[in-house]
């Protein structure tokens, strides 16, 4: 009987593939914490009763053909900061593996208070441990080859309770930003996510200085991103981290020529995914740029600045491409809209917003808010590959969501809160009839 180890290579190869699939399968029904969620197989490492951990162990090739895949995510909130030395510095073979296999980064930045003196600490013997952590991590990861194929990058913003000491937390604090800056040189990112606590929001100009050279973006996310704010550039500060002194660059203090996130985003030629949460830089002025990607899913939700007007202008512009439309409003209604915005077509697009463009590709729609109003939903009427639709606000009417789910014959899944009256039992008929689902909560 041929044992494991006899196998031809090919066949290792697909048993190394299969085990990696189980995995997947049973670990993705276990909940996870974090809100960028930790893999499987991050580190080097895998569960202790998982069936890649037991086939790594079986020999050398095993062993061998596992290293791509426990190697492919490196989490560094999952090392303790007395392990991160080893991954920096001198060439070890823990380097070796993260050059070779790693695609995806996953990383926390610490926010600390203002004002900035009170953190600089001399006496190293005086230092919190929050601060060998930090610079450790940020050893690490300016040591990354600009060239390396890093496929995914996840950065969460943390607060320190001993580090805010009663101030108020910033991401434009002159160590977050040095930190946040010094990602620029990753050139191969397609997909970037940056998450914050709702306490504070990142400027979005630092924020293009991070990504300012990710130019290959396919998909984009960002939470809790504000306006441009003066940020400082400590070119001449020196904070002591053992033996080294560290020390800002000329190319992290160079300010990018562009300092609006829309403006960065809209000239992505390969952007095809883009959500926003909770991000008051988003307004009207993402319905009016000329965008040159096609994007196939926006994402965009509780921005308080974006009208559901901005929303309809938005959407208009990937009516060829877009496949996925997630949109919530809570800000400001359509009259204040065009109160506060002296962009010329505002008056005649809503005299015009009757007038429907065909969503050829969509198949997934979600519109909520209380300001919403019907002619966004109406907009998308002509969506013959529509499958799934969340309608929630109480300004759409029952007769209109009817009107509008007459023209979607596809439609297999339908939940909604909207204003009853006329058309609701139109609307429950319909679904009965047509095998749609029908939340329970309307009837």
């Amino acid at each position: 009987m041929v044992g494991l180890s006899e196998l031809p290579l090919e066949l290792k190869g697909m048993i190394v593939h299969w085990a990696t699939q189980i995995d997947c399968s049973y670990y993705s029904r276990v909940s996870g914490d974090g809100i960028i969620r930790f893999d499987i197989f991050s580190n080097g490492v895998a569960p202790r009763d998982s069936c890649i951990r037991t086939i790594s162990q079986l020999d050398r090739v095993f062993f061998a053909l596992c290293r791509p895949v426990l190697w492919k995510v490196f989490d560094l909130r999952k090392i303790p900061t007395t392990a991160l030395g080893g991954f920096h510095g001198s060439e070890t073979l823990t380097k070796k593996y993260l050059r070779t296999f790693t695609r995806d980064i996953k990383t926390e930045v610490v926010v600390f208070q203002q004002p900035f003196r009170e953190l600089i600490v001399m006496d190293d013997c005086k230092q919190p441990p929050e601060f060998d952590r930090f610079f450790h991590i940020e050893r690490i990861l300016k040591e990354i080859d600009p060239a390396a194929m890093i496929d995914t990058f996840d950065l969460e913003l943390v607060l320190n309770g001993r580090l805010l000491d009663g101030f108020l937390p910033t991401c434009s604090h002159p160590l977050t930003a040095r930190l946040l800056t010094s990602f620029a040189h990753l050139k191969n990112v397609k997909h970037f996510r940056i998450v914050s606590p709702i306490s504070f929001s990142l400027p979005e100009n630092l924020l293009v200085q991070t990504i300012i050279n990710m130019k290959i973006l396919t998909s984009f996310s960002a939470e809790n991103i504000g306006y441009e704010e003066a940020t400082s550039h400590p070119e001449n500060l020196g904070i002591k981290t053992g033996n080294s002194q560290e020390r800002v660059t000329d190319d992290q203090t160079k300010q990018p020529t562009t300092t609006k996130l829309v403006e960065f985003l809209s000239n992505l030629k390969c952007l095809k995914s883009l959500r926003m949460y909770d991000s008051i830089c988003v307004d009207h002025l993402w319905s009016e740029m000329t965008w040159q990607s096609s994007l196939r899913e926006i994402v965009l939700r509780r921005c308080p600045n974006l009208s559901s007007l901005s929303l309809q202008r938005l959407s208009k512009k990937f009516h060829l491409s877009l496949r996925t439309v997630d949109v919530s409003t809570i800000g400001i209604s359509e009259v204040e809209q065009i109160q506060t915005n002296y962009a010329p077509g505002y008056l005649w697009e809503i005299l015009q917003r009757e007038n429907t463009i065909s969503f050829k590709k969509l198949r997934a729609l979600k519109l909520v808010g209380i300001n919403m109003g019907e002619h966004l939903l109406r907009s998308f009427q002509d969506s013959p590959k529509l499958r799934r639709v969340e309608i929630d606000s109480p300004n759409i009417r029952a007769q209109t969501l009817f009107n509008s789910i007459q023209q979607w014959p596809l439609l297999r899944e339908l939940n909604c809160r909207i204003r009853g009256g006329s058309g609701s039992l139109d609307l429950i008929m319909y679904c009965l009839t047509q095998k749609v689902l029908l939340d329970e909560s309307f009837y």
